[in-house]
């Protein structure tokens, strides 16, 4: 999913193009006399495919019961993720009497518009999109507290990051703090759309936004989802204060030395929006903290 992929979602139908894919949202109703809802899946159809992400996915029709905490009855939600599973799969015209049924009870399907100028991405690429957009950062994280999940694989390595900052004398509010222009943790930045929380920052002569990718660890769907989060919100900010200054974003990564499918598949999201640098390799790891020093005098 390259640049090209960071669009907004569209609901007036008269300005979908002809290579539009439609979507629908997934939502939990906790409870349905107070009608309070949260994003927890995405179905997207393009011409007669379909296909859809869930919350709690390890695999399609596997689950991660840690993820699924938040739900009074998880094996309702499983059986309710299995059944539109089926339907998908099948590739059925059922699937699309079920999306325009009325729904009731504790889960629905309701209309989240359009994407539009997709060209000649994928469909898969297409629904990781809408998912980081619409649940990864948004339902998802209001649902688990994800900033409290110390199994996410990216927390260890943004620790080891801060440590490193730390050492340096980089980090805001470090005792042997170095220079005018301190690195800082969780920094909320608003962008044209929303608000984005940063794992570091760096305000000089350009606004630096840091974040770290685990590209080591087996949560393949997780880290397909950081990196379109990433990418989303480096340019939802970009959009926003181009005027102001200029946004420069790094990724730390960790990559291993025999990159697989979903390796590469991040490395070309973030192409072209964001400097990657790779946290394993010594040489440049220090680069870069000399780097963040020379910034911060």
């Amino acid at each position: 999913m390259k640049s090209k992929m960071i669009r907004s979602l569209n609901t007036t139908i008269s300005e979908r193009s002809n290579d539009a894919v439609k979507c629908w949202i997934v939502q939990h109703v906790a409870d349905s006399f107070r009608k309070e809802s949260r994003n927890v899946g995405v179905i997207v159809q393009r011409g007669g495919t379909f296909d859809a992400r869930f919350v709690g996915e390890s695999s399609e029709l596997e689950f991660d019961d840690r993820k699924l905490r938040f739900l009074k009855h998880p094996k309702v939600y499983r059986n309710w993720v299995r059944y539109w599973r089926r339907l998908i799969q099948d590739q059925e015209r059922e699937v699309d009497a079920e999306l325009r049924a009325d729904q009731d009870g504790n889960f629905r399907v309701i209309d989240g518009g359009s994407i539009n100028r997709v060209g000649a991405d994928s469909i898969e690429s297409i629904c990781e999109y809408a998912f980081a957009m619409l649940v990864s950062q948004g339902g998802l994280s209001e649902v688990l507290h994800a900033s409290k999940l110390s199994e996410e694989p990216h927390v260890v390595l943004r620790d080891s990051i801060a440590h490193e900052f730390r050492a340096f004398g980089l980090m805001g509010g470090s005792k042997n703090l170095f220079g005018r222009h301190p690195i800082v943790a969780h920094q909320a930045i608003i962008g044209s759309r929303t608000v984005h929380e940063f794992s570091f920052t760096q305000q000089h002569a350009t606004l630096d936004l840091i974040e770290p990718l685990n590209l080591l660890t087996p949560q393949k769907r997780h880290i397909k989802d950081r990196a379109g989060w990433m990418a989303y919100a480096f340019n939802d900010v970009q959009q926003r204060v181009k005027r102001e200054c200029d946004i420069i974003p790094f990724v730390i990564a960790e990559i291993p030395e025999k990159r697989d499918e979903v390796t590469n598949y991040c490395l070309d999201t973030l192409e072209g929006i964001a400097t990657v640098i790779n946290w394993g390799s010594p040489p440049e790891r220090e680069r870069f903290l000399n780097e963040r020093q020379a910034a911060a005098a």
